[in-house]
């Protein structure tokens, strides 16, 4: 299994990102330097968009992988799972930071606000909006 990524001009491809298991969600950090990937092997892999090295390997999720984010500044990570939770976690360190018990289905989609203070996921049919500077945490 691997995430590909291609020249839309030329049709070469630029890099190959090789996982375990099949890849659910992807998405650029801000500065477009970072690529997050989930799988179904429950693991969001960090790795260098110009390169292609794997930077870093998040493993707390108990299922897989269907939605990750970054926020504005770049600063955190979110993702979501088919267990109803997001994790956030800090990009400089990798460290899980919180996380926050969604409905009661799997988390399809996940978005920060422009500032950066609100998440929203969708579960189970619901937006849940989540105000991150409080701590909301399960």
């Amino acid at each position: 299994m691997a995430l590909r990524a291609w020249d839309v001009h030329s049709g070469a491809r630029l890099l190959t990102l090789k996982h375990k298991d099949q890849v659910k969600c992807v998405a650029f950090s801000p500065d477009g330097k970072t690529i997050a990937s989930g799988d179904q092997g429950k693991t969001v892999r960090l790795w260098n968009a110009l390169s292609g090295e794997l930077l870093r390997t998040l493993k707390e999720h108990r299922r897989e992988l269907y939605s990750v984010a970054f926020s504005p500044d770049g600063e955190t990570l979110a993702s979501g799972d088919g267990y109803s939770t997001v994790m956030l976690w800090d990009m400089c360190t990798g460290k899980h930071l919180r996380t926050l018990k969604a409905y009661r289905d799997s988390v399809l989609s996940i978005a920060f606000s422009p500032d950066g203070e609100t998440l929203a996921s969708v579960s189970g049919g619901i937006v849940l909006l989540w105000d991150l500077t409080v701590d909301n945490a399960d």
